[in-house]
């Protein structure tokens, strides 16, 4: 997905999410095989675990935004997430250009 479904956090961030993300969320879980939703769109990472759901926020490919600002304060640095899928599981790492 392109924005977070809930808020995660950072206030500057938090007016964008989507919509109707809880609704989304809902209709996800009727389904017992969803096990990661990868968003972004945060310019931040960020790594939740909702209704046993894991929800991975990559980071933007441009500039970040300080965690937990309500201003505009941006870290000058950029960065993307990498995702490594096994049968059973999978990792993610990030990684940050500066």
């Amino acid at each position: 997905m392109h924005h977070p479904p809930f808020p995660v956090g950072t206030p500057l961030i938090d007016d964008y999410i989507l919509k109707n993300g809880e609704d989304l969320l809902k209709k996800f879980f009727e389904y017992k095989n969803i096990e990661l939703i990868i968003c972004g769109h945060a310019h931040g990472d960020y790594q939740f675990n909702y209704h046993d759901v894991n929800i991975e926020v990559a980071p933007a490919t441009c500039f970040q935004f300080k965690k937990g600002t309500l201003d505009v304060t941006v870290e000058t640095r950029s960065g993307y997430r990498i995702f490594d899928f096994k049968r059973e599981d999978y990792t993610s790492k990030t990684i940050f250009i500066f």
